[in-house]
């Protein structure tokens, strides 16, 4: 369907086209790019946020941490956030840490590294992964970006039962210090402003 709105920038993702995406990661390194997807698209950190995570950010011991926290000096508003891990997250997540060497020292290193180093991925590199994931799901890439996980995050909170279309709520999650600024975030996805004016 059109939405009334013309929604610039990135775009977010339907349900349909984030499983989708989800099943196309492939190669040694799937369990990586699955992960920061699946977070980005439950956490709504940005991109630069969720490659700043260390192990010890979501493991303490031999369990897995129920919330996330971003430091203030990788947040863009320089104020550090922490988000609850959504259950999915937590088993993406999991899944990768399980797959991955330990030992001592480890919690210290870049949860989502660069192949075969102990550097982090960078955000270009994973979105030429998110685009050729997508493409390989037979997904379109248009307006598709990192942010595009953000975004999806913001569209689909926006319309739970527990946000309730309350911009000032999403606004917390979101981190915005101004609700104004959430607004780029809500995709329409009817046409019900449209109509509101035609009927009047």
């Amino acid at each position: 369907m059109e939405t009334w709105q013309n929604y610039t920038g990135c775009r977010a993702l339907s349900d349909d086209e984030i499983e989708r995406i989800c099943g196309a990661f492939g190669g040694k390194y799937r369990l990586r790019d699955r992960a920061i997807f699946v977070t980005g698209v439950y956490t709504g950190f940005r991109i630069s946020e969720i490659l700043s995570l260390n192990m010890e950010d979501v493991v303490e011991g031999d369990y897995m941490r129920s919330s996330v926290t971003v430091q203030k000096a990788y947040m863009k508003c320089k104020k550090s956030r922490t988000m609850p891990l959504n259950f999915r997250a937590k088993a993406a997540i999991k899944e990768l840490i399980d797959s991955l060497p330990r030992q001592p020292g480890s919690e210290n290193l870049p949860l989502f590294r660069s192949q075969g180093t102990e550097k982090r991925l960078s955000s270009r590199m994973y979105s030429l992964l998110l685009k050729a994931a997508a493409q390989s799901a037979g997904v379109s890439c248009q307006k598709l970006a990192t942010h595009s996980m953000r975004k999806t995050f913001a569209s689909r909170m926006y319309a739970s039962s527990y946000i309730r279309q309350d911009l000032a709520k999403l606004a917390l999650l979101m981190g915005h210090r101004n609700p104004a600024n959430t607004l780029r975030y809500i995709q329409l996805l009817d046409n019900s402003l449209a109509d509101a004016v035609l009927a009047a």
